[in-house]
Order: C-alpha cells, then structure tokens, then sequence
C-alpha cells in the first residue's frame, strides 16, 4: 500500500458518489472532502510503500482521521485499511445518517471494482435506506425532535413507541 494507491481507491468511491468531484485528481478529491486531520499521511512520499507500512504501524497518525474520507460529525464516511497476510483489505463505515446514500453509492462501486472490503452496520444502512429502521425521537443530542417529525413526516407520528 502506498498513499497514492489509498487515494487511487479514494478516488473510486469518490466519482461513484460526488460528480463535482470527477474532474478532479485523487489527491485533491480527498483535500476536498475529508477530515483535514491526515495525521500526516500526506506528506508521505507518494508511491512509498515502505514510509506508508512504517507510518501506518506507528502511533504518529493517532488521535487523526486519515480514513474519513467524508468529513461530517460526530464521523462521515470512513475507508480504514487493514493489513492481511494475503495482503490490505479495507473497512468502509459511515455514521452519519444523511450520509447512508452516499456511502451505499461508494461501497457497490467499490464491490463492482473487486475492492476487498466490509460494510460495517450493513443491515443497520439498509434497513434505513428502505424506510424499516427504529428513530430515536426525543430531545437530545442525535435523536430526532417531535416537533420536526410532525411537521416533515405527520403521517409518521402515529408509529412513535
């Protein structure tokens, strides 16, 4: 693995999900959508796949988030690479509801380019995507207001437990 070769695949669920983006190389894709927190990640020699195992073990990238690649909060979307012996695989996750289309964009392309990865809470993604998940309502942080699922979905209302 090499940072131009994580951008390279960067890249590819990028253009799969963000069409402002196509135009654009790799390595600016990712400046312009992911945490600014790299932890150092791109000032490695690009194609130095030495200086990305020796950064990638060591504890210089801790505390940053190289892998969300779609910055949101409290995470967006996140492509973590993981070292195998048969070689790197990836974990693609998201945390951000707003966020479950475009991440569900990214991981069929991913899986149409036989990108070795996992989709962390799949069925969770899913079950939203089809309108079958549980919402928490309420009025703290991360649940949604009463008051705005009556006023965007009234016919919902009638479902809160």
């Amino acid at each position: 693995m090499t940072v131009d070769r994580y951008l390279d695949l960067a890249a590819v669920a990028y253009d799969a999900a963000c069409p402002d983006l196509r135009t654009l190389a790799p390595r600016d894709k990712y400046r312009r959508r992911a945490d600014t927190r790299h932890g150092g990640m791109l000032d490695l020699p690009a194609g130095d796949a030495d200086a990305f195992s020796g950064w990638f073990s060591s504890r210089e990238w801790s505390g940053a988030h190289p892998w969300e690649i779609v910055f949101a909060h409290p995470h967006g979307i996140l492509l973590s690479p993981t070292r195998r012996e048969d070689g790197w695989r990836f974990f693609l996750s998201v945390d951000t509801l707003g966020l479950y289309v475009t991440c569900a964009l990214m991981a069929i392309t991913l899986g149409e380019n036989d990108t070795p990865f996992e989709l962390f809470g799949a069925e969770k993604i899913v079950a939203a995507l089809e309108g079958n998940d549980l919402v928490e309502v309420g009025p703290f942080f991360g649940q949604l207001a009463l008051d705005e699922l009556r006023s965007e979905r009234p016919d919902a209302v009638p479902h809160v437990v």
